[in-house]
């Protein structure tokens, strides 16, 4: 598994959201490059909620204050990464 360095913002009111290419379908189900997503060290979303071809990561539910930093970290199967979308929430 691959670890792209942590992506590292600060919260702005709004959950952030990522294409998460698929890189295989074996017997009709899908498999896509994202394996597993850590928010500051310590909430890990569950596989069933990254495992599609897009997913959201709900900075709103997880109570951070408005500027708080949020440190990400996705682990993925490939060279093919997650992209972020919606940059703006930088």
């Amino acid at each position: 598994m691959k670890f792209k360095q942590p992506l590292n913002v600060s919260f702005q009111g709004k959950n952030i959201y990522f294409q998460n290419p698929e890189l295989i379908c074996k017997d009709s189900i899908p498999v896509f490059t994202t394996r597993k997503v850590v928010v500051n060290d310590s909430i890990e979303l569950s596989f069933d909620s990254i495992n599609s071809s897009a997913f959201e990561i709900a900075l709103t539910r997880m109570k951070f204050q408005m500027n708080d930093p949020v440190k990400i970290k996705l682990i993925h199967v490939s060279e093919v990464r997650p992209k972020m979308l919606g940059p703006e929430v930088r």
